[in-house]
């Protein structure tokens, strides 16, 4: 990957975000396993493509200088531990923020927004978690449960204060238990996410089926009512049909169709220039 500077930005910032390829050939990380097929293939091939600059990357930043300043041990613990472990024919990597043998507990910290607290989205972290509890299992160390905190970068105290329902501190944990069903679905999901890559790995780049809905983070078309006047919508509708019915009862309403986006492909993949669906939904052959 080319790290670019267009703003001239000081060379200790383009240091800290340069970045080595994360998968090694026929190595893949407990994050990695969360993508989609398409997206992890695409990744590995066009590694040495692929083009960032140095200021769109500050997330990154942040995260590893909270990072350095978390990686203490303590006396039954050990921070920034790697582990590895086989699976169909692949090696499954993992490195943990922190793994307490006392408390049998993993821990990771994060930076997050708000609204990720706020719309309870977690799945990726109780993922994560699993996948460490996998490692550590086939380690030999025991497990029990998996606590993440997340340092919240756009809190606001005065949303806090008029507010009950928002985070009511910049800082909050996310702790659930791991046992043999946790451990043993995560084995089972990673299991078919290795074999669906090997049977497309070596196909052509439009051969490898798109990524599913929840892996581009698709959000459905959906159908606002409106007024003029009136900044809000009366009701947003999933069906077209659903929401003339609404507009029909409110007078001098109107039906706004808000078009479903792949958030992911649009604002987070670095393989979507090589991928064949974002070309098919958003390449500049669809603008108007």
């Amino acid at each position: 990957m080319k790290i670019t500077n267009k703003m001239g930005l000081p060379e200790a910032l383009v240091r800290a975000v340069q970045r080595d390829q994360h998968n090694k050939p026929g190595h893949i990380s407990v994050t990695t396993l969360q993508k989609g097929v398409k997206e992890i293939i695409l990744t590995q091939r066009h590694w040495d493509e692929f083009e960032m600059d140095v200021a769109d990357m500050v997330n990154m930043i942040f995260g590893t200088a909270v990072h350095k300043v978390l990686e203490t041990e303590g006396e039954t613990s050990f921070a920034e531990e790697y582990l590895s472990a086989e699976l169909n024919g692949y090696t499954i990597t993992g490195r943990m923020d922190l793994y307490d043998m006392k408390l049998k507990l993993v821990d990771d910290y994060k930076t997050a927004s708000v609204w990720k607290i706020i719309h309870k989205d977690f799945e990726d972290w109780k993922f994560q978690g699993c996948g460490y509890g996998w490692l550590l299992f086939r380690n030999g160390f025991p497990v029990e449960k998996a606590r993440f905190t997340a340092m919240l970068k756009d809190h606001k105290m005065t949303d806090a204060e008029r507010d009950s329902s928002y985070p009511q501190k910049p800082c909050v944990t996310y702790q659930f238990p791991i046992g043999q069903t946790e451990i043993y679905d995560f084995q089972r999901i990673a299991a078919e996410k290795i074999d669906q890559i090997i049977a497309y790995e070596k196909k052509d780049d439009d051969s490898v089926p798109p990524c599913t809905p929840a892996e581009r983070w698709a959000k459905e078309t959906t159908f606002a009512v409106m007024k003029d006047g009136r900044k809000s919508a009366i009701r947003v509708c999933n069906s077209k049909q659903d929401a003339e019915a609404i507009s029909a009862e409110n007078p001098g309403s109107f039906v706004v169709e808000r078009p479903g986006l792949d958030t992911k492909c649009m604002r987070y993949c670095l393989a979507a220039p090589f991928c064949s669906y974002y070309r098919e939904h958003y390449g500049k052959e669809n603008e108007a």
